[in-house]
């Protein structure tokens, strides 16, 4: 998803401080890109991906321990193991990582957006590909970009955001699955017409009842995307559609504990909206660029409180639009008061966070920035304090 993001400029402005809770755990020695949400295990090791870097410099999947130490679980090459994981991971109770790799598969070098794979590291390490998607002319799907989602089953379900219905020019994209045993189908295929959806950039989340939900970037009405639900039997109902004003939903999205849905629309400066149950949206909040940033760059989390925490990928730092540099992350209370956490100054603390957040039992936060870090302006992996904030 690299396109969707812009990237910060070499040298930012240094005009607004920096909170004091955000510390560096990790900057990268290349040019690596970490760009997925991070994942915990009980010991405080975190797990992520980075787009780039690795041995062949076609991405990699990494685990940094507490102390601060790297390492790389996987290298991958580009062939058959897939590229460029755009991405997350999920991890399981036994410790084994899934995730997707956005191209690569048998489309070694071929044309972009298309092909990549879903991956499983287990907890020795040992790699190994669940499912190769192709060009999505055949009605698979194509271009993985979105974090996995597990059940309680065990299964795996994902979006492509290319591929499926071969009436959709290049595909309008789908929901795959991957059982607990290993097998692979095809759950929904996007239509991009008659007010359906099209391009699921973002995953899905599910509940209890077995619904799976997730968001397109287009279709809808007007090609401005959708919030969109899939029952158990595979048959899809769009909760909302976006129009004028705030539109064009991303990424995923989180859920409270009373079923509402939450994400980020990135058209224009960005915002955050609420859908519930029924179908009802509302945005919550507009970012205002001069003090909050702007194009929010994940899908939010959503603490037991209803406290929504999530980063932005720019925040002007004057009032020169070329000076606009690093992103922020930002807090949202239940009542839709926003606070900055902490304002990246684009050198060694990191820039551009646009892989998400996750949250520890103390409130504390750990993401991802895709570039800054030190001379190699490789990307960092930080943890941040939330005051208390949970």
């Amino acid at each position: 998803m690299k396109a969707l993001y812009a990237i910060c400029a070499a040298a930012c402005l240094l005009a607004m401080p920096a909170s004091a809770g955000e510390r560096v755990l990790y900057g990268f020695t290349q040019n690596a890109e970490p760009n997925g949400p991070l994942v915990r295990d009980a010991q405080g090791n975190v797990y992520g991906t980075t787009r780039l870097g690795g041995a062949y410099g076609r991405g990699s999947v990494f685990r940094l321990d507490r102390d601060g130490a790297l390492h790389v679980l996987h290298d991958f090459t580009g062939a058959g193991d897939g590229a460029n994981p755009d991405t997350g991971l999920a991890r399981d109770a036994q410790g084994n990582l899934y995730g997707t790799a956005s191209v690569g598969g048998p489309l070694v070098d071929s044309r972009p957006f298309v092909g990549g794979t879903v991956f499983k590291v287990a907890a020795d390490g040992t790699f190994g590909v669940l499912h190769r998607f192709g060009d999505g002319r055949d009605g698979d799907g194509s271009f993985p970009v979105s974090t996995p989602w597990r059940d309680a089953g065990g299964n795996l379900y994902g979006t492509t955001a290319r591929g499926g219905d071969p009436a959709c020019r290049f595909g309008c994209g789908t929901v795959f699955k991957i059982a607990a045993d290993g097998s692979y189908s095809q759950v929904y295929r996007f239509r991009g017409i008659d007010g359906d959806g099209a391009g699921p950039f973002g995953g899905v989340i599910g509940d209890a009842a077995g619904n799976l939900y997730g968001t397109t970037m287009g279709g809808g009405v007007r090609d401005h995307g959708t919030v969109y639900r899939i029952a158990p039997d595979g048959q899809e109902t769009v909760l909302a559609v976006f129009g004028k004003g705030p539109n064009r939903p991303a990424y995923g999205l989180a859920a409270d504990a009373s079923g509402n849905l939450y994400g980020v629309t990135i058209n224009g400066k960005g915002s955050v909206f609420r859908v519930t149950p029924k179908g009802h949206k509302t945005i919550l909040h507009e970012f205002k660029w001069f003090k909050e940033g702007l194009n929010p760059s994940a899908t939010p989390i959503v603490d037991a409180q209803g406290n929504l925490y999530g980063t932005t990928s720019r925040l002007a730092h004057g009032r020169d639009a070329g000076n606009d540099c690093c992103g922020a992350v930002f807090a949202m209370a239940p009542d839709g008061t926003t606070t900055v956490l902490h304002r990246f100054q684009g050198g060694t603390d990191g820039a551009t966070p646009i892989g998400g957040l996750v949250m520890d039992d103390t409130g504390v936060l750990y993401g991802a920035t895709y570039r800054g870090g030190g001379t190699a302006n490789g990307g960092t992996v930080f943890s941040l304090k939330t005051n208390g904030r949970r």
